[in-house]
């Protein structure tokens, strides 16, 4: 299936790019993050990003195990959340500028909506094996 690469594909760029992004926070922009006194929130964004991008990679080979639409869906809702959740928090991190964090609620809310597009993927779908326990 065509989505399921590419969705694996995205989970290890957004893997590299959260590893990468947490070096430089650490190791670049220590001073400034300290000097806008957003080391918290970009620590944030650093764990939201590591969490979500482990849930993308399973999600995306679970989704060869069942098959549902919802699966799919819930996929690109949790892309979609993570880069306007992780995503303002980085930028309000080092540029400071408050309405950054108006973003931040839209990229939590797709979360939301991409774990119970999921869940309700999981419960419908059909799965490719015999057992479901």
């Amino acid at each position: 299936m065509k989505n399921i690469k590419i969705i694996l594909l995205t989970a290890a760029i957004s893997g590299a790019l959260v590893v990468g992004l947490g070096a430089v926070g650490s190791h670049v922009l220590g001073d400034l993050l300290i000097s806008n006194e957003r080391t918290d929130t970009y620590l944030t964004a650093i764990r939201y990003h590591s969490f979500h991008t482990i849930a993308l990679l399973c999600f995306g080979i679970l989704s060869r195990l069942i098959h549902s639409e919802f699966i799919t869906r819930g996929i690109y809702l949790m892309i979609a959340g993570m880069v306007l959740f992780s995503g303002s928090l980085y930028l309000l991190s080092l540029y400071d500028k408050i309405w950054f964090a108006y973003i931040t609620p839209v990229g939590g809310i797709l979360l939301i909506l991409s774990w119970m597009t999921l869940f309700y993927g999981i419960y419908q779908g059909k799965w490719t094996v015999n057992n479901r326990e």
